[in-house]
């Protein structure tokens, strides 16, 4: 009796709140408000009102809306109550009010068990064996009044005319006699990689605790911050991703450096905490604690001395926290980018490769063997790599092509992709030897 689905998904939005407000958010479960009774009174104003609101409802909805739903407005008024009634046979509202004496005595018919059934939820309700509670849009509105609420933003949907903040502002003053709140229309926040905006009734909705999976608290509150309520943006479970990590860390190098005078100094005033600021150092990009994280088999102290060894010194703490939420992003939402290097020689890309092509393989591959790539820095294996395609006879522009063209070669050979990690690091990370058994053609 004590588990629910709204309890599950309750403990755990509870906890992810933690992660971002600590302990600042004050709950307030419905249930436990209805079932306590707090909210009678109010159920039984709305009772006794009920053919105001159903006209309120009726007055705030287009014509094509009364069509499409079949609505006779005189039928309408004298069989609409603004209350749902949980039948104690079923646990569910698939039931029908009968009768209502202004008393709170609610005869209702259940229409899955056809029965009728008797009830006072006054008394009879703290049983639990019937819940009965409001309608959406009165229930809005009486929660205003009961709880004293002066601001609530809402959804684009509730916002347009005729829509919910509409009638349950009218069913506010007319009814419950109070002001509606101060209202912020905010627009959708779609998500990029798993289809669509998030929408609890499509079923495509993400949980706070998923997008604190792969994002920073920090990084998520800067994207909201950003945004003015009337804007729309993603969230992204795809690539995209790397361009908002890529954003924020560049938001956080403005902040460190000029401070105050920072474009984002309101930002960083709310908001502490942040791996990103632990220290004056750098922080590690996203994008290579993806790339480098699953070569390093995820593994914190190869990752830092990996680091070390190239010469990057970002804190410890932006390794710690990105690497885990790198490998949740590539592992849970993005199979597709995980890099798997062959074991072999690509032959199938091998035929389609020029001599040109090969030819520079080759060079490459008797440059790395005399070298010691544990020895060697970034720096050496860069100018390895770039010094393969040039040629005094190609302009800059062809150069650069030429250079693109043998990297993308090296991937395919190493990875069958075009593209991929920094290929320095990525030669370093996973060995010499085994480089030149792939490359060897």
């Amino acid at each position: 009796k004590d588990f629910s689905y709204a309890l599950f998904f309750e403990k755990e939005f509870d906890e992810t709140m933690r992660e971002f407000l600590g302990d600042e958010i004050e709950y307030r479960y419905q249930t436990k408000e209805y079932l306590s009774g707090r909210y009678n009174g109010m159920m039984m104003l709305a009772i006794k009102e009920r053919k105001k609101i159903a006209k309120i409802i009726l007055d705030c909805m287009t014509e094509k809306g009364k069509e499409r739903k079949g609505i006779e407005e005189d039928s309408f008024i004298e069989s609409y109550y603004p209350i749902s009634v949980y039948s104690k046979f079923t646990g569910t509202d698939n039931t029908k009010i009968v009768h209502y004496n202004d008393e709170g005595v609610i005869t209702y018919y259940c229409k899955d068990v056809k029965k009728e059934d008797v009830i006072d939820f006054r008394s009879e309700y703290f049983k639990g064996d019937a819940l009965v509670k409001l309608k959406w849009k009165p229930d809005w509105a009486m929660r205003w009044k009961e709880e004293g609420v002066n601001f609530e933003p809402g959804g684009h949907d509730h916002a347009s005319p005729g829509g919910s903040f509409d009638v349950s502002s009218r069913i506010a003053k007319e009814v419950f006699e109070c002001e509606p709140p101060v209202f912020v229309e905010y627009k959708f926040v779609g998500i990029r990689g798993l289809d669509g905006k998030m929408s609890g009734s499509k079923g495509n909705a993400v949980t706070p605790g998923q997008l604190l999976e792969i994002y920073e608290p920090a990084l998520l509150e800067w994207l909201y911050f950003k945004h003015r309520p009337n804007q729309e943006f993603k969230l992204a479970f795809d690539t995209d991703i790397y361009r908002q990590y890529d954003e924020f860390d560049k938001a956080v190098r403005d902040y460190r450096k000029r401070g105050e005078d920072s474009d984002h100094a309101s930002f960083f005033r709310l908001v502490s905490n942040l791996s990103a600021v632990d220290s004056d150092k750098d922080v590690l990009p996203f994008r290579q604690a993806v790339s480098f994280g699953q070569i390093l088999q995820w593994d914190l102290n190869k990752m830092k001395n990996f680091l070390f060894k190239f010469g990057f010194d970002y804190s410890e703490a932006s390794i710690k926290v990105r690497l885990k939420k790198a490998r949740n992003w590539l592992e849970k939402f993005n199979l597709e980018e995980i890099i798997k290097v062959r074991d072999s020689v690509n032959i199938d890309y091998l035929k389609k490769m020029d001599e040109k092509g090969k030819i520079r393989i080759k060079l490459l591959c008797d440059q790395l063997a005399k070298v010691d790539t544990e020895k060697i820095d970034q720096k050496d294996l860069e100018q390895i790599l770039y010094g393969v395609a040039k040629s005094e006879n190609l302009s800059e522009d062809d150069l650069k092509k030429e250079q693109r063209k043998f990297f993308k070669d090296v991937y395919n050979l190493l990875m069958e992709k075009d593209t991929g990690p920094r290929l320095s690091t990525f030669i370093w990370a996973i060995g010499k030897e085994k480089v030149l058994d792939i490359l060897d053609i």
